[in-house]
């Protein structure tokens, strides 16, 4: 028997709580996955934001060192576009010089060799032999003029185009002004700072994204934070009618919950939660009671999310204080699944048993003897209910007084809407309690099971001799119970 019955009792008579308790149990898996997603964002973020938030190189550093160099965007632009002209001409200028050097002319058409006469004939009275040969050279000489010609003049275009350069350059310069000469490096150097600058950019939008998708998360993990409250709120409202179907088949006792008052689960999840903040037991007991879920949640996140979020904003209570210095201490130990649990966990029901009052105040369960406890916890076992019932000598340290006036007629009630099964030594149970299917087992282990009912005579026989003693002890009770009226 416990010190303190549980609720687990009352829960007999509560089939609902089961539902409900399935459900906390679902929306915990939820919730645990939920802010698995936001540690990996938030650890995603962190990473961006260290790497864009830095004074050496990060964004707003590399866009001010940018703008010292070149002024401005577009002076940086135009500084870009003259280094590229100028590398295009450079390239041009050296391909055509490079083509010109490896440029041969093209060989002309292959001529087949004279033909030997058997006869004593002049070959060049019939075949062109000095005159092709001639021929190929012009052509190739001509090719030859064309290409120098055609490399002249491409040159030439080049270099025309290219004095509108220094107008562009001059441009630039005043832009620049005397501090910054306009040179090829300068724009390599510009460039570079462009590129990490873009770089950059992308990172910081990438890291507003992520920023975003957390706050998504957020309102998703209050949700599934609301949705365990109202869970828990139900449980509540269906144990409080529990209570009141139990009371009302109750002739000796009465129920009622007392909410709130089972801590255990939250309060283990706080001392693991908790280690290395050094903070009292009182503190955080404090903190229990007075939890933001939702604030412990985003305390937590940000922790991992901001760089600097262990500046508390002023205004802050103590007890919301000490929860972020929680949930700070548990993220830096990954205690992930336990901030995800205390996020939906409520604390529990407890009940109280109370006997009562023949005359005065009711008797809380605490002041009862052993036997009316053991009674009270019978007497809401065998509450009003549909469900059947096994029990093992129900009348176990109940006082006898009490098995004949309370669990029997209980008994004897219920039986018409539910079925018992009753292994018990009491008369009282056994054949006060109208049995309708008695069971016999002798004590010798070679006997076989005796199944009737007590108008059976054989039925008879064996609960006398079992549960009163027999014969003799029965008559001399009733003798002794005559002398004494």
């Amino acid at each position: 028997m416990e010190t303190i019955p549980s609720v687990t009792l009352l829960d007999i008579h509560c089939p609902q709580s089961a539902e409900h308790e399935a459900n906390v149990a679902d929306i915990t898996e939820e919730m645990s996955t939920a802010f698995a997603n936001l540690v990996d964002f938030a650890t995603r973020a962190r990473a961006l934001r260290a790497e864009i938030e830095n004074q050496q190189d990060g964004l707003e550093t590399t866009r001010a060192a940018y703008l010292e160099l070149v002024g401005d965007e577009g002076t940086a632009q135009s500084l870009n576009d003259l280094r590229r002209v100028e590398t295009w001409h450079e390239v041009a200028n050296r391909r055509i010089e490079e083509w010109k050097e490896q440029f041969k002319s093209p060989p002309g058409p292959e001529m087949p060799s004279p033909p030997r006469f058997e006869t004593d004939v002049p070959v060049g009275d019939y075949v062109p032999i000095e005159v092709l040969p001639r021929l190929l050279e012009q052509y190739q000489t001509s090719v030859r003029r064309s290409a120098n010609k055609l490399a002249s003049t491409l040159r030439a275009v080049s270099s025309t185009h290219y004095s509108n350069l220094e107008a562009m350059r001059r441009q630039i310069q005043t832009s620049l002004g005397e501090e910054q000469e306009v040179t090829a490096e300068l724009a390599e150097v510009a460039e570079r700072h462009r590129t990490r600058l873009t770089a950059l950019e992308q990172k910081a939008a990438d890291l507003a994204d992520l920023d975003g998708k957390i706050s998504k998360g957020f309102e998703s993990t209050d949700e599934l934070i609301q949705k365990a409250s109202r869970c828990w709120a139900e449980l509540r409202r269906a144990r409080k009618e529990a209570c009141r179907e139990v009371n009302a088949s109750m002739s000796s006792f009465f129920v009622r919950l007392n909410h709130n008052s089972v801590t255990r689960k939250i309060d283990d999840l706080l001392d693991d939660l908790k280690t290395g903040t050094f903070l009292h037991e009182s503190s955080v007991q404090e903190m229990r009671d007075e939890i933001d879920r939702s604030f412990f949640v985003r305390s937590a996140i940000e922790h991992l999310q901001y760089i600097d979020s262990d500046v508390a904003p002023e205004g802050l209570s103590v007890s919301s204080a000490n929860a972020k210095k929680i949930a700070h201490e548990a993220m830096d130990r990954e205690k992930y699944d336990g901030i995800a649990q205390l996020a939906v966990v409520w604390p529990d029901d407890g009940i109280e048993i109370l006997r009562k009052p023949t005359d005065g105040e009711p008797v809380h369960f605490d002041d009862l003897t052993e036997g009316l406890k053991a009674l009270a916890i019978k007497e809401i076992s065998f509450a009003a209910s549909q469900r059947p019932a096994v029990s093992d000598q129900p009348e176990d340290a109940v006082p006898t007084t009490a098995i004949f006036e309370n669990l029997v007629p209980t008994l004897r009630e219920q039986r018409a809407s539910r079925q018992f099964i009753i292994a018990s030594h009491d008369a009282n149970v056994v054949v006060s309690g109208d049995m309708e299917c008695v069971v016999v087992f002798p004590p010798a282990a070679s006997e076989s099971p005796i199944t009737g009912t007590l108008f059976d005579p054989i039925i008879r026989d064996h609960a006398i001799g079992l549960l009163e003693g027999g014969d003799r002890a029965f008559e001399l009770r009733r003798r002794r119970y005559g002398d004494h009226e």
